[in-house]
């Protein structure tokens, strides 16, 4: 059990590396369309999300070089 959950880890971390800077372009695009649209909370968490993928990748990076 232990094994499969480090392979899912691995996965999510590529996935957010890959993706990081997709997905906080992506939630500034959005967000701002969920605030007008009545849904402020949602649009903070996806803001948060990209954000915070986007930092990640940008860690990992740094940390590689």
């Amino acid at each position: 059990a232990q094994h499969a959950v480090h392979q899912g880890l691995q996965g999510l971390d590529g996935f957010v590396r890959r993706y990081g800077p997709l997905a906080k372009n992506a939630a500034m695009m959005l967000a701002p369309a969920l605030a007008k649209a009545g849904q402020p909370a949602l649009a903070a968490g996806v803001a948060a999300a990209g954000q915070g993928m986007d930092s990640y990748a940008n860690l990992r990076s740094q940390l590689e070089s």
